[in-house]
């Protein structure tokens, strides 16, 4: 696997898990309460 592909690949996972925890409902109702 090309660096760039890795590198892409490793930038998509960290977006999505920003994503999934920037949504977290759980996380939201802890910050709001």
């Amino acid at each position: 696997m090309p660096i760039e592909s890795g590198n892409l690949f490793s930038a998509t996972k960290l977006l999505k898990y920003r994503i999934l925890e920037e949504w977290n409902p759980v996380k939201r109702w802890n910050a709001q309460a």
